[in-house]
């Protein structure tokens, strides 16, 4: 593989790193707070009515710390984090 291939589809690296990001992803939606429905709903109706990325960028940074700050609440007392 030179520089410039991706990793097929049945590299075990691609398929673990996929399978990852798509725990994340459910466990985000499934554990949003009230703060993060709102503040995805803004984003959403902004950008729906042509907002561009410079004009929520400042959501986008509140959503993913809000975000951060609700995970490491809702496993501070846990060992060894989510599983």
């Amino acid at each position: 593989m030179d520089a410039y291939s991706l990793p097929g589809p049945l590299d075990p690296a691609v398929t673990h790193r996929d399978a990852v990001f798509a725990r994340f992803g459910e466990e985000m939606l499934s554990a949003r707070s009230q703060r993060q429905r709102e503040l995805s709903d803004l984003i959403y109706r902004r950008l729906h009515d042509g907002a561009e990325m410079d004009q929520i960028e400042h959501l986008v940074t509140e959503m993913t710390r809000t975000a951060a700050e609700d995970h490491r609440r809702r496993y501070s007392g846990r060992a060894g984090g989510p599983s």
